[in-house]
């Protein structure tokens, strides 16, 4: 323990991050997370935060760190406390990933700062405040149970040949599992990631460096058997039920016996997909994405192939292609795994059902590609041609992935307007209709969802787009929720047999924007969003 406190106080100085560096990475996290710290909005699902209709919604949702943390900090729904954490996390988990594989700062890693903390999948989380705080803490929990997991097995192989679980490690992969369960594809990422780079760095054979890789599987399977029972444990004592979570996941068995062929070849293509056409997902131009993953795997096996061309003599070329060709193989299953972890929790569920920002691990996945291409005259002689087609590539991936975040953020704010717009509406028509003065009107009923053009690409899943008056198909609820939290406190949602009631006028009615889309019956005020969509 004491000395993994010693090789952390010196990271710094291994790194060659210095204050300078680290304020300037701090700056780089700012301005990427710029959108919600200074212009802040109302997102989806901010309501059962804010109003707090909703009890134990994190502890529902498996996140029993993000529970812990809701209930030290209440009211996470705020843009300055939990961005600006984010902010700061960024910076500390980067450190450690660049102490991981052996990495010097320089201008190379901060470029590659901006493709890890700036790829979709962060931003996908991050438009939702409530789960920032979690994230931010799991970052660097996951970051650090990695960078303990190196570290006591580098302390151990000069002892003894038989690894053993860091004790240290599956605590933090118990807080990280806490603020979110798919913290666990990151971490094992990590694992393969650094097995990865460092043979390529020729520090140890390959299979010395491979082998630290069991070790960190079998952390995180043992984090995630103790993180099964401290959950169900937490359920028992607070009385909480599992939200939304269970809906995701389907067993590999049933799928394999029920449906093999298309589960398999949906799994395998979403995989190859996201790494050949990630602009499909993540909307925007990514189209360089494919030529860094590419380029990076491109080293990574002509590195690995180099040996056979050493030249030698002939008994030397024989022990060096009986070492090599083993050493290629091995590189050559790890890419693959590597390309396939990020995605690993569709092979409990069913393709493209996973929500994209449950991805944790793909940001460090094209961050690592990206550097070793970047980094790849440091291990061994490149071409001049070679370093000038990985600076303009991935310097292009970075300009992509700034303006992937600049459409998130402007359909983000149109929305927020938008939405605000027909608020303000609703709440004129209530407070100038002088028919309804002294009528007490306190339901809200809506039919159809609210049709709008969309101008700014976003990715699946994603509620940068999603308007409160199309969420779950226009819901009441969710209307009557917006409108609480613009200041309406006098309207509930209307149940669902006053609304099976309401049919036939709603058919009288026009959708929004007309005149004739909004009018009151009785108690309850009538909204009438789009045409009703046949079930």
């Amino acid at each position: 323990m004491r000395s993994v406190l010693k090789r952390l106080q010196s990271l710094p100085e291994r790194t060659k991050l210095d204050q300078t560096g680290a304020l300037t990475l701090l700056v780089l996290s700012v301005i990427l997370l710029g959108g919600f710290l200074f212009h802040p909005s109302i997102s989806i699902d901010d309501d059962w935060g804010l109003l707090g209709e909703e009890k134990n919604i994190a502890l529902g949702l498996g996140r029993l760190t993000s529970a812990v943390i809701e209930g030290l900090f209440p009211q996470l729904i705020s843009p300055l406390f939990p961005y600006s954490l984010l902010a700061v996390s960024y910076v500390i988990t980067y450190a450690l990933i660049i102490d991981l594989h052996g990495l010097k700062h320089s201008w190379k890693t901060m470029l590659c700062f901006v493709i890890f903390a700036g790829f979709p999948t962060n931003w996908l989380i991050q438009e939702f405040s409530g789960m920032v705080p979690g994230f931010a803490i799991g970052l660097v929990a996951t970051a650090g149970a990695a960078w303990v997991t190196k570290e006591a097995e580098n302390e151990r192989q000069r002892k003894s040949w038989i690894s053993t679980p860091s004790v240290q490690a599956i605590l933090l992969l118990l807080i990280a599992l806490g603020s979110y369960q798919s913290f666990v594809t990151f971490y094992i990422s990590m694992g393969i990631g650094y097995s990865l780079i460092r043979c390529d760095r020729r520090v140890g054979w390959s299979q010395s460096n491979a082998r630290q890789l069991p070790s960190y599987i079998a952390n995180a399977a043992i984090a995630t058997l103790l993180y099964q029972l401290v959950y169900k444990l937490a359920l028992q004592l607070t009385g909480a039920k599992v939200f939304m979570i269970d809906r995701y996941f389907i067993s590999p068995y049933f799928s394999l016996r029920t449906e093999p062929v298309s589960w398999i070849l949906g799994n395998l293509g979403q995989v190859i997909r996201t790494y050949t056409g990630p602009s499909q997902f993540f909307g925007g131009n990514l189209y360089v994405a494919p030529i860094v993953i590419a380029g990076g795997i491109a080293m990574v096996l002509w590195q690995s192939g180099r040996s056979e061309r050493v030249e030698a003599t002939s008994t030397e070329k024989a022990h060096t292609r009986s070492v090599g060709r083993p050493h290629f193989y091995l590189q050559l299953c790890l890419v693959g795994l590597l390309l396939a972890t990020p995605l690993a929790l569709n092979w409990v569920s069913s393709p493209n059902r996973i929500p994209l920002r449950a991805m944790v691990g793909l940001p460090y996945v094209f961050w690592l590609f990206s550097i070793i291409w970047l980094e790849s005259n440091t291990f061994t002689k490149t071409r001049t041609w070679i370093q000038i087609a990985a600076i303009a590539s991935v310097f292009a991936l970075v300009l992509q992935i700034i303006n992937v975040n600049s459409n998130y953020f402007g359909a983000r704010s149109f929305t927020s307007r938008s939405d605000q717009l027909v608020a303000s509406t609703i709440i004129s028509y209530l407070s100038s209709r002088s028919e309804l003065q002294g009528q007490p009107v306190n339901k809200l009923a809506t039919s159809g969802a609210l049709k709008r053009k969309q101008y700014f690409e976003t990715a699946w899943y994603s509620a940068a787009n999603g308007s409160w008056f199309n969420w779950v198909g226009g819901s009441s609820k969710r209307v009557v929720s917006y409108l609480k939290m613009m200041g309406v406190h006098n309207l509930e949602a209307a149940g669902e047999d006053r609304i099976k009631q309401l049919g036939p006028t709603f058919e009288a009615m026009e959708p929004w924007p007309d005149p004739r889309s909004i009018q009151v019956s009785g108690d309850t005020l009538l909204l009438k969003l789009g045409q009703k969509e046949e079930e």
